[in-house]
């Protein structure tokens, strides 16, 4: 999981944590400053994941290429799967995908110069990294670097549960002042600040801290440098 808007300076080095090959976590409000940084380079493109299941979610083309070379090659690789988009129609299908729960991830890979070039949106029905992360506990998924936290706020109505891809919002009953309440509790262990939880909170209770435990944040000026085009 990434935030891409954290100008933070990295202080530390986590050397367990390796990008190639592996995606990151984002979230939406984050994703979303990439396209706005992209604006004359994005293709969007069918789902690999998606598409190779016989019940996918819907819709299938949910992925964004952004910047060159990659937009091109894209374009280039799988022409009846792809197409230009704008930047209001990328802000959209983050937006939508971010509604249905989606996983907003930023891709890395050695064949892709080890720079970042994609986001999908992912589901833990779908998605073949989150699949393997759940199921063979292979490191396919890395954490965005932040934890949700749940204000004392909370009426504990279970929207944020219903949404976590990775199972990390539990409901519990406390003593308030004599009475027994319901209210939202997040599993530090399980929780990979993809921030879907703070997106569907209608009381604005839940939000993203940063976590040394979940690895380091990508600022968006990383990711900004590693879209611009190779010479």
């Amino acid at each position: 999981m990434v935030r891409l808007d954290d100008a933070a300076r990295f202080i530390t080095i986590n050397k367990n944590i390796e990008l190639r090959n592996l995606d990151q976590v984002l979230p939406y409000r984050y994703a979303k400053d990439i396209i706005l940084k992209n604006p004359q380079n994005i293709v969007l493109y069918e789902c690999p994941c998606r598409a190779q299941k016989s019940d996918p979610c819907k819709p299938t083309d949910v992925c964004l290429v952004v910047g060159e070379p990659f937009a091109d090659l894209c374009r280039m690789v799988q022409p009846f799967r792809s197409r230009r988009i704008t930047p209001e129609e990328a802000l959209r299908i983050l937006k939508e995908e971010d509604q249905r729960g989606h996983v907003h991830t930023a891709w890395f890979k050695n064949v892709m110069l080890n720079r970042f070039y994609a986001i999908c949106n992912c589901c833990k029905c779908c998605c073949l990294g989150m699949k393997f992360m759940f199921d063979y506990n292979m490191k396919t998924v890395l954490p965005s670097g932040y934890r949700a936290v749940v204000g004392e706020d909370c009426i504990g109505c279970g929207e944020c549960a219903k949404y976590c891809q990775f199972d990390a919002i539990e409901i519990i009953s406390i003593s308030d002042n004599g009475k027994v309440k319901k209210k939202c509790n997040v599993i530090p262990e399980r929780c990979f600040g993809c921030g879907i939880c703070e997106s569907k909170c209608k009381k604005e209770n839940i939000s993203l801290i940063l976590d040394t435990e979940k690895g380091i944040p990508l600022n968006i000026e990383t990711l900004s440098q590693s879209t611009q085009k190779v010479v």
